[in-house]
């Protein structure tokens, strides 16, 4: 008795479509499967937004988080590197054993009219310039920053790609961010409760090293 296959119906229904179902099918794509996700993170904007709100981000939660709720396949963290500040580097150390990865640029020191000492590292141009590079290989973006200079690359991003998220703390975001992302611009005060870092006795050896840097 002659059973038609799976290719014999799609032919039959309509060829075009049915050629597209069986290429999916032949590389193994399921269309259920959640869409490879990249996260930028600009350390700073977010760390001193927080501080600001009054509250500190706990780093694990934030993995966490990004993992479960969009399956973050990279999460990537921008930030300044202070070769002479031995605290910073096991930190940063604790963060790439929880999964980030991070792109460091050495800070600069810059003296004030008044003598004051400034401490910068702009990390915008690496997080803008990988955010291209790798555009072939996501199809989800998030962002945190609140920062206005991202907003070509974010826009365009929206206008590519699947979707595109944008974290910051409300005050301390560009408006045209917020204006461009409108429902998709998350509010990192609204997540205090789950997000926030918790003082408390862990018997965990990689939760207690990470607290001791938010301090």
């Amino acid at each position: 008795m002659f059973r038609p296959t799976l290719k014999n119906k799609l032919l039959a229904v309509k060829p075009a479509l049915a050629a597209g179902v069986l290429a999916s099918v032949a590389a193994g794509v399921d269309a259920g499967l959640p869409k490879p996700t990249y996260v930028f993170i600009d350390a700073s904007n977010i760390i001193y937004g927080c501080r600001q709100s009054g509250w500190r981000m706990d780093f694990v939660k934030l993995y966490s988080y990004l993992t479960k709720r969009f399956a973050a396949k990279r999460i990537i963290y921008y930030a300044g590197a202070d070769q002479a500040n031995a605290k910073q580097q096991e930190f940063y150390n604790l963060l790439r054993k929880i999964g980030y990865e991070l792109v460091v640029k050495p800070v600069k020191i810059y003296s004030g009219r008044n003598g004051e000492i400034t401490k910068k590292a702009n990390v915008d141009v690496d997080l803008t310039f990988e955010a291209m590079l790798y555009f072939g290989e996501y199809d989800r973006a998030v962002f945190f920053t609140g920062d206005g200079d991202f907003y070509r690359l974010i826009a365009h991003c929206k206008a590519n790609k699947g979707r595109v998220w944008v974290f910051g703390n409300a005050q301390r975001t560009a408006k045209e961010l917020k204006v461009l992302t409108g429902h998709q611009f998350g509010n990192l005060d609204n997540l205090r409760n789950i997000l926030s870092f918790i003082k408390t006795k862990e018997t965990d050896t990689t939760i207690v090293s990470v607290s001791r840097f938010m301090e």
